[in-house]
């Protein structure tokens, strides 16, 4: 896999509760031509407070 940073333009509004997914559009960076229409992947989307508490508590401490 390969990871990519994105910004998050829009969010649906509702969850499907049977896959737990949510519709979303980001926009990307694809300078390189790396991504192509039609791809798709899975998203890990990350607030501030969440990249917080995970972070390793000697780092959290310091």
């Amino acid at each position: 896999g390969q990871t990519v940073d994105v910004t998050l333009s829009r969010m649906g509004a509702t969850i499907d509760p049977s896959s737990r997914t949510v519709k979303i559009e980001a926009e990307v960076d694809n300078a390189e031509g790396q991504l192509r229409a039609g791809m798709s992947g899975r998203a890990l989307i990350e607030d501030e407070i969440s990249a917080e508490l995970r972070r390793p508590t000697e780092q959290a401490e310091g």
